[in-house]
């Protein structure tokens, strides 16, 4: 039971699928307060654009609030390979921390 002319098939599920969108009338209020109908396209993209501009605005943004604390400089640290390696090493299950690190000879 197959369909002996794909292309009328498509074209008759065409012609009962096919809808028209389109922006219907609009109505708004002009300067004096009287209403107003929208019924061409450019009134209409008008209006939208006017309301859309009105509702959406842009947000400026003054990014994270940063204080103005000065720290203190900090230490040096001299790590030696000696150091590193027994922090390293496996058998050994410490793990090297700043901690550790505070602890290191100047």
């Amino acid at each position: 039971m197959g369909i002996s002319n794909p292309k009328h098939f498509w074209k008759y599920v065409k012609s009962r699928t096919s809808t028209s969108m389109s922006v219907g009338e609009l109505k708004s209020m002009d300067a004096t307060g009287r209403e107003v109908r929208c019924i061409e396209d450019a009134d209409k993209a008008n209006l939208l654009a006017d309301f859309y501009f009105s509702i959406y605005t842009e947000e400026v943004d003054e990014g994270p609030g940063v204080s103005n604390k000065i720290y203190n400089e900090c230490e040096d640290i001299t790590l030696t390979t000696q150091l590193v390696a027994t922090k390293l090493n496996p058998n050994n299950n410490m793990v090297l921390s700043l901690e550790d690190l505070r602890h290191c000879s100047y």
